[in-house]
């Protein structure tokens, strides 16, 4: 066919070790219009509570665009794709879940995890308890101004 997969090309601009060990990715990253479209589309979803197309995201475009780019590689890390998403830090938090359960769930069948990468899963965890604590301080609105109006 001549072509080649969306996965070997992935596994040509981003090398899992030394992104960690430099703590970014190289400059001849790329990330895919469709998976940025999706990161957007996701953020949105979150920033506005929907839970219909945060479930639609998680649960189908998710899997697809993993099968298409990301089998045999990590996810774009936090930095990569923060500008794209405002910063935001709620939908960060969340992406870095959904980043990790990769990780140790698709990724270990073909390297085993790093001690780093447990304690960087954990990490995510605990944040991600604070802010449902946040959130329940502040009214469960998921505004940050204790009014409960959202």
């Amino acid at each position: 066919s001549g072509g080649a997969t969306a996965a070997a090309m992935a596994d040509r601009f981003y090398d899992y070790d030394d992104a960690e060990e430099a703590g970014e990715r190289g400059s001849d990253f790329l990330l895919p219009d469709g998976v940025k479209d999706f990161l957007r589309e996701f953020a949105t979803a979150v920033r506005r509570g929907s839970l219909y197309d945060i479930t639609r995201c998680y649960t189908t475009e998710w899997g697809k665009l993993t099968d298409r780019y990301y089998q045999r590689t990590p996810w774009p890390t936090e930095a990569d794709i923060a500008p794209l998403v405002g910063h935001d830090r709620t939908f960060l938090v969340l992406y870095r879940l959904l980043y990790h359960k990769h990780v140790m769930t698709n990724l270990t069948k073909h390297a085993p995890a790093k001690p780093s990468q447990y304690a960087d899963s954990w990490d995510t965890y605990l944040e991600f308890f604070a802010l449902v604590l946040e959130d329940a301080a502040d009214g469960g609105d998921g505004d940050g101004d204790g009014d409960g109006d959202g």
